[in-house]
């Protein structure tokens, strides 16, 4: 005992020694790289395990869909170019022309595409590749148009799905980089030893203990995961018994077998062999081996030599994976026992195709969850300085090997995961401060998936409730610049270059040259306004001496004072009206008893004298000099004026006569231009410039007729298309689709009647009815009844609960709080359970990031395993509705499940948004 407890104490003097040692943090800085290394390489290894081994589920319809889309616009651009590869301008142009067509030929607003123009340019320049790469490649056929894709013999399905694959692949590792820097920039806040939660002892004192055991416990747990969910270089090889032995009696008295098997090598070399005997349960003899090699099935025979006559012989098939022999068999696939008689006639049977077992057992799956609470207890020991990194890791590699998204990405796939990236980096740039910077991202994201404006505006209305209006103007300016920029070739050129349009180029260029002359402006707004400053003081000096001069002429005329006395040097009114000099003497009186109105009088005029900081003018030179900057002012000013005039003539010159907007609007930019800059602060001109030059991007259209059809098509009809789904038809389970199923529940069915103040009775008073604008009526303010629908109703509670998220992003970012990380994940997690025309693969948002929920607290991430494992199950069942044999238990437990899982999905939901708009226990004892 004694030996055991100065054990122990040396243990624990070693571990205080570490608190300051230099050696953690180079423990730490290798722990970090060799588990992003690690995470890295297995995360690949598993995509790419998804990528050979899926087949005929979803993978052609939606590859085939994005396929035949880019195909068309790559066809346009070729038929105008003359049968040769089009460029990236040609392509645009293109695009621009299908989606014109479609709007034109659709009668019945059925446009079977709704790509916004960001993903519809990738998808021509993915098959631009496509066919530099396969230049005979068959034509695959549209699902929406014609018959079922289905994948031809040689077709590459993979090879050419690869750079797409790819893309979603990088997507996904910059959410999770992203995500680990989000939630360890919060987590390190809320360390700030004046303001956050440290000062207050919430946590306790930073101990090296906490993180040598966060790096012993996570190691063991990602090394579990990585078990779990990676398997070897290429998956087990599938096994079928494809027939009954043939049995040959030789010369020797002696038997020989064939066996048949059918086997998928499952895209490496495999090694088949048969193992047999004559007793049940042991296989002491082993055939020759056979080695096949590719992706598809493959059917082979295996001969047995000397097999005994009138012996029942139990076999068994053998597939193993040439592999790594560290990968600890995982890549060995065995049939189950199966006998013959060595002379006799064998009964057809029927195939059976067995696979190799790479999961975990019972025990293994105990052990994880043991380490995994190991873990969140090292991770409440540590320090916020040093769980941020630590929560950060952990995030990452959550999304890194997250099932939902490597289900949605890879064996879909689709390109949901798209949407993330931008996400993540607007919320990462609103968090440094940087909003122009995360309007920028929100204008890119937008692009490529239309969802993205659903979930963003919570940073809108986080700035507007922290009451920083030009951080949130910024956002908005950012966000309208990057559009308008990213979509100048269709609303400013409409589709054509620059030579053969050039009207709108040179009106923006006339726009952005005022724009720098007012910039330039600014840099006579010091010396304007104290020249102003003086010339105001002059004015009221002189304003003073002469009302003093003026009520002294209006008494009894002085006698000049013995005395040294000042001269006012401002004439003043006589009784006859002509100028008369008036003298003061400060020091004597020369009338022995004035009468008390002059004497009052006369003090006034001195004072104003007295106090007066400008020296009086004693001579007409320097009235001629203080002159001189008044005319170079005035000079400088009208040469201004003069420089300005012409660009202003030059925007009114360029406005066409059949413009949709009138001529006034070009005057009043024209002003806000020059006027503008004077208030604006030096550091927020390029704001200004940003703000003008997105309003002339956005008036362009109105002006030469830009094209719409890219709104038309890539994002209104999103919103209007399969009227069904808005009950959430290709949904498991959400509010909507319970509604429905269970209440019956229509899309169109009243739920809400509003009675909405008056208000076109106080604007409109005494005025004809029908003088009263459409919209008023629409929403309810000429005193009539606003009645919402499901679908608005759904909408309106969605809103209001963005607002909430985004005041509660003001008060945690105010009190340095991680629940913020919550703020972010409620929109996300609730979009898919609270809106109507929602499938179940939305889920993948608010399920991927609930990992950041560990910054928030680590046991946390339980709540979203589950929800990814309940949302796996629900886009599995979409996945498996083609061909149900696949995996008939997981598609009968799902469907049994459906709808009513989706309350469980509510439940997450609304406890991340009770997490986003209540401060956390900490701080309601603080207050």
């Amino acid at each position: 005992m004694i030996i055991i407890n100065s054990a122990l104490t040396s243990a624990r003097l070693f571990v205080r020694r570490l608190r300051t040692h230099w050696i953690i943090w180079v423990l730490v800085l290798a722990y970090l790289g060799v588990t992003a290394w690690k995470v890295g390489e297995a995360g690949m290894r598993l995509r790419q395990d998804a990528w050979t081994t899926t087949r005929s589920i979803r993978f052609n319809f939606d590859i085939t869909n994005a396929f035949h889309w880019g195909g068309e616009v790559n066809a346009i651009a070729r038929r105008a170019n003359g049968g040769v590869e089009p460029t990236f301008w040609q392509l645009v142009r293109a695009e621009d022309l299908e989606y014109r067509t479609l709007v034109e030929n659709s009668g019945n607003d059925n446009y079977e595409l709704d790509y916004p123009p960001g993903r519809l340019l990738t998808m021509a320049l993915w098959r631009r590749e496509v066919w530099r790469k396969y230049p005979n490649l068959a034509h695959w056929v549209n699902p929406l148009r014609g018959s079922a894709p289905m994948r031809r013999p040689g077709e590459p399905t993979e090879e050419i799905a690869s750079p797409l694959l790819k893309l979603n692949s990088f997507n996904e590792a910059s959410a999770a980089i992203l995500a680990a820097l989000i939630v360890g920039l919060w987590v390190w806040r809320s360390a700030d030893r004046r303001r956050g939660l440290y000062r207050h002892g919430f946590y306790r004192r930073p101990r090296a203990d906490g993180v040598i055991a966060f790096i012993i416990t996570s190691s063991a747990l990602f090394y579990g995961l990585f078990v779990a969910a990676i398997p070897s270089p290429a998956p087990p090889p599938s096994v079928t018994i494809a027939s009954p032995p043939t049995v040959f009696v030789v010369a020797d008295g002696r038997c020989d077998a064939t066996i048949y098997a059918t086997v998928n090598p499952q895209g490496t070399l495999a090694h088949v062999n048969v193992e047999w005997g004559t007793a049940d349960g042991s296989y002491p003899n082993i055939s020759d081996s056979r080695q096949i090699q590719g992706t598809d099935p493959e059917d082979l025979s295996i001969v047995l030599h000397g097999v005994p006559p009138k012996q029942t012989v139990h076999y068994r098939i053998v597939a193993t994976n040439a592999g790594d022999p560290r990968e600890l068999g995982r890549g060995t696939t065995q049939t189950d026992d199966a006998t013959f008689i060595s002379d006799s006639v064998i009964q057809p049977s029927q195939p059976r195709a067995t696979f190799g077992a790479v999961w975990l057992d019972t025990e293994q799956w105990v052990e994880l969850g043991i380490v995994f609470l190991a873990m969140c207890w090292s991770m409440r020991r540590m320090d916020p300085r040093h769980r941020a990194w630590a929560a950060a890791i952990v995030c990452a590699t959550w999304i890194w090997f997250d099932p939902t998204l490597l289900i949605d990405a890879h064996v879909w796939p689709q390109w949901d995961s798209w949407l993330l990236p931008p996400f993540l980096l607007a919320v990462l740039m609103a968090s440094l401060d940087c909003w122009l910077l995360a309007g920028f991202v929100i204008g890119i994201g937008m692009m490529f998936k239309g969802q993205f404006l659903i979930g963003t505006p919570v940073l809108i209305f986080w700035a507007l409730a922290a009451r920083r209006w030009f951080a949130a103007l910024r956002l908005i300016i950012g966000s309208v610049l990057m559009a308008g920029l990213l979509l100048s070739p269709w609303i400013t050129l409409a589709a054509r270059t620059p030579s053969e349009n050039p009207r709108p180029i040179w009106w923006i260029a006339d726009v952005m040259i005022a724009v720098l002359i007012g910039a330039v402006l600014t840099a006579f707004r010091k010396p304007a306004r104290r020249w102003i400053t003086e010339k105001s003081r002059e004015a009221k000096v002189a304003w003073h001496k002469h009302r003093a001069a003026k009520k002294v002429a209006a008494t009894e005329p002085l006698q000049p004072a013995r005395g040294l006395s000042p001269s006012l040097g401002t004439p003043g009114e006589g009784r006859g009206g002509g100028d008369l000099p008036v003298d003061i003497n400060l020091e004597a009186n020369p009338h022995p008893n004035p009468p008390p109105a002059y004497q009052g009088r006369g003090e006034e005029a001195a004072a104003a004298i007295v106090q007066s900081d400008v020296p009086p003018a004693s001579s007409d030179d320097s009235e001629e000099k203080s002159l001189l900057p008044l005319a170079k002012m005035i000079g400088i000013i009208l040469a201004i004026v003069i420089g300005l005039f012409a660009p202003l003539v030059l925007i009114l010159k360029l406005w066409p006569a059949d413009a949709q907007i009138d001529r006034g609007i070009g005057v009043w930019l024209f002003l806000a231009i020059l006027i503008v800059p004077w208030f604006v602060p030096r550091r927020s001109l390029f704001i200004w410039a940003a703000a003008v030059l997105a309003i002339a991007i956005w008036i362009s259209p109105y002006l030469f007729h830009g094209d719409w059809s890219w709104k038309t098509v890539g994002f209104e009809y999103g919103t209007q298309k399969f009227d069904q789904a808005a009950m959430s038809r290709g949904s498991n389970g959400n509010l909507p689709s319970i509604l429905n199923k269970r209440f019956d529940w229509d899309l169109h069915e009243p739920a809400i009647s509003l009675h909405l103040p008056n208000l076109a009775a106080v604007l409109y008073a005494g005025d004809a009815p029908r003088r009263i604008p459409a919209w008023m009526h629409g929403w309810g303010l000429d005193g009539t009844t606003l009645t919402l629908d499901l679908k608005q109703t759904m909408i309106a509670i969605y809103a209001i609960m963005l607002v909430a998220c985004g005041f509660g992003a003001a008060m945690h970012a105010r009190h340095r709080d991680p629940r913020i990380l919550a703020t972010f994940i409620a929109p996300w997690a609730l979009m898919p359970n609270i809106l109507c025309q929602m499938a179940s693969r939305y889920h993948i948002w608010g399920v991927v990031l609930a990992a950041m929920l560990v910054g928030i607290q680590a046991e946390l991430l339980v709540m979203s395993t589950i929800m990814s494992l309940l949302a796996t199950g629900m886009i599995s069942v979409m996945l498996l509705r083609s061909d149900e044999s696949r995996s008939p238990q997981l598609f009968s437990i799902m469907s049994r499940l459906a709808p009513d899982i989706g309350w469980a999905m509510l439940a997450f939901a609304m406890i991340i948004f009770f997490l986003a708009v209540t401060p956390s226990a900490m701080r309601r004892r603080r207050c």
